[in-house]
C-alpha cells in the first residue's frame, strides 16, 4: 500500500508540472514492465505534435543517492521494453524524491550502463523538471496528430458554435465559502453540491481545479465522479442525472468526510472489517487526541490519521486478508512483488513444503498464461511483440534452472526471488497460494506480519472484551 501511495504521488505531481507546460499528459493503464504515462504537445499549424513517454518513479527505494546525482536500477526486462518503446517515442526516467523534487533523464544508450545483474541510468541532480522544458521539448518528435487543425480564416463574422458534451464535472471553491463544491452538468443544466469541507490552500490544485493527491479526500473526490461519470448515460432529464447521483452517491448532501465513510463501510462491509467509526474511536483512544485534532484517509481496507506532523496505519487482520486476496484475485505480480514480504511467503511454505510434482504444472501453466497476456497487452499498447521474444527466451532458462533446483532447495520462494523477483517469484507465491488453501495462508501471513515484528502495536477497543476486534497501528515513514 505504501509503494502503491508513493508511486500515485510521483504520477500526480509529474502530471501537474506538464499540466503547467501546457502540455497534454495522458496516463496509462499499470502494465508490469512500464510506461506511466505519455506527453503530447499542443497541435501545431502543421497538424503536428510532439511526443514523448514517461517511466515514473517515486519514493527513496527506488534509487541509490549519490552527490550529484541519483542512480536508477532497471531490469533486463525493462531495459529491452523501454529500448523498443525509445525507437518510436523517447523515453524519459522520471524520479520524485522524499522530498518531492522531481528529476529526469533521457532514456539513451549514452546515459545507461549495464550492471553486472541489471542496468543503471544516473540522473544529475541538474536535472530538474520544472525547469527544462526546452531541453525535453528538443528531444521529443514530431508526430501528425489525429485530429486536423482547422484552418485560420482571415475574418470570423459570424459566431463560432461549440459543442458542449451532454454530461460535464466540475470542482470549485467558492469563494464566500471557502468550501469544495462539485458541479454535474446536463444538458446545459446543472446539479450543484456543497462538500462541505474547506481544503488548504496547498491542497487545492489550481490548474486541475482538483484536490492535491496529499489531500485526505483526493481519492473520495475521485470515486464520486468515477461512478457518476460510469452511470450519467442513463439519464435522459436533469431529474434522472440527479436520482443517479443519489443512487450511487446518497451521502452527496452530508458533506464529503460522509461520503468517505460511507464508501468505506460499503467496500468492506461483507469483508468482516470494522466501521469506519470504529477505526476514528480506536486512535481517539490511543493518541488522546479529539476528532478535531487529526485528520483522516480511508482507503481500500485501512485507514490513515495525521496527527501532530505524524502519519499513523490502522489495519486489521481482515483488511490485510483482504488486500492479500485482492492481489492474488487480480494476479498483481507488482503488487506481490513490492508490497508483500517475501520471508513470510517462505516460512509458510517451509512450514509444509510442496511436492514438485504437485507444484510444477500449475506453475507452468500460470507461466505460459502470464506470457500470453503480456504480449496481448504490449501488442495493444505499441503494435509489435517482438522485442519480447528475448525476454520470454530468458524467463523460460529461469523456470527451466528454477524447474531443476526444486528438490535441491528447502526455499523455493527464496530460489524464485534470486531468479527473478519481477516475474518468477510472484508467479510461485500465487502457484503455492493456488495448492494451498489461501485463506489460511492469508491468516498466517497477518501472523507474520503484525506479531513477528516491533513495526505494529495491538489495540482493542475493549480490552475487557477478550472476543473485540483487534486493531493493528503503526507509524509510517513519511
Amino acid at each position: 500500500m505504501h509503494h502503491f501511495q508513493t508511486e500515485r504521488k510521483a504520477i500526480y505531481e509529474v502530471g501537474s508540472i506538464f499540466t503547467k507546460f501546457n502540455w497534454i499528459f495522458k496516463e496509462q493503464q499499470t502494465v508490469d514492465l512500464g510506461i506511466d504515462a505519455y506527453v503530447e504537445t499542443p497541435i501545431d499549424n502543421n497538424g503536428q505534435v510532439k511526443m514523448f513517454a514517461l517511466q515514473i518513479k517515486g519514493g527513496h527505494k527506488n534509487f541509490h543517492r549519490k552527490q550529484n546525482s541519483l542512480t536508477f536500477y532497471f531490469t533486463e526486462k525493462h531495459y529491452t521494453y523501454w529500448k523498443a518503446i525509445s525507437e518510436t517515442f523517447p523515453v524519459l526516467i522520471v524520479i520524485q524524491d522524499a522530498e518531492n523534487n522531481v528529476f529526469w533523464n533521457h532514456f539513451s544508450e549514452d546515459n545507461i550502463k549495464k550492471t553486472s545483474k541489471h542496468w543503471k541510468i544516473d540522473i544529475p541532480l541538474e536535472n530538474t523538471l520544472v525547469k527544462d522544458k526546452d531541453i525535453i521539448l528538443s528531444l521529443a518528435k514530431n508526430t501528425i496528430s489525429k485530429t486536423k487543425v482547422p484552418e485560420k480564416k482571415k475574418t470570423l463574422k459570424k459566431e463560432t458554435k461549440v459543442n458542449i458534451p451532454d454530461f460535464q464535472t466540475c470542482c470549485y471553491i467558492k469563494a464566500e465559502s471557502k468550501d469544495l463544491h462539485i458541479d454535474f452538468k446536463f444538458k446545459n443544466q446543472i446539479l450543484s453540491y456543497n462538500l462541505l469541507y474547506k481544503p488548504r490552500c496547498k491542497n487545492w490544485d489550481a490548474t486541475k481545479s482538483f484536490l492535491s493527491w496529499n489531500d485526505p479526500y483526493y481519492y473520495t473526490l475521485s470515486k464520486i465522479i468515477e461512478l457518476i461519470s460510469s452511470e450519467y448515460f442513463k439519464a435522459k432529464s436533469i431529474k434522472a442525472l440527479e436520482q443517479i447521483i443519489f443512487k450511487n452517491v446518497p451521502e452527496i448532501n452530508n458533506g464529503i468526510e460522509s461520503i468517505m465513510e460511507a464508501f468505506f463501510n460499503r467496500h468492506n462491509q461483507t469483508l468482516g472489517i470494522p466501521l469506519y467509526l470504529d477505526f476514528i474511536e480506536v486512535f481517539k483512544m490511543h493518541s488522546g487526541l479529539k476528532r478535531n485534532q487529526f485528520k483522516v484517509q480511508a482507503i481500500d481496507h485501512v485507514v490513515r490519521f495525521c496527527a501532530k506532523g505524524k502519519n499513523y496505519e490502522i489495519d486489521t487482520y481482515p483488511g490485510l486478508k483482504a488486500t492479500l486476496n485482492d492481489y492474488v484475485e487480480n494476479d498483481s505480480y507488482d503488487e506481490i512483488y513490492t508490497e508483500t514480504e517475501q520471508y513470510i511467503w517462505s516460512e509458510i511454505y517451509i512450514d509444509a513444503g510442496i511436492e514438485k510434482h504437485e507444484f510444477i504444472p500449475i506453475l507452468q501453466r500460470k507461466w505460459e498464461s502470464y506470457w500470453r497476456e503480456l504480449y496481448s497487452r504490449i501488442r495493444k499498447e505499441i503494435g509489435r511483440t517482438n522485442h519480447l521474444d528475448s525476454l520470454k527466451e530468458q524467463s523460460l532458462r529461469e523456470l527451466n534452472s528454477f524447474i531443476n533446483l526444486y528438490n535441491e532447495t528447502p526455499d523455493i520462494i527464496k530460489l524464485a526471488y534470486d531468479f527473478d523477483e519481477n516475474c518468477l517469484y510472484p508467479l510461485v507465491v500465487l502457484t503455492m497460494l493456488w495448492i494451498y488453501d489461501s485463506e489460511v495462508c492469508f491468516e498466517e501471513y497477518c501472523e507474520y506480519t503484525f506479531f513477528s515484528s516491533q513495526e505494529w502495536e495491538s489495540l482493542r477497543l475493549d480490552d475487557d472484551d477478550v472476543d473485540s476486534e483487534i486493531f493493528f497501528i503503526k507509524e509510517l515513514e513519511y
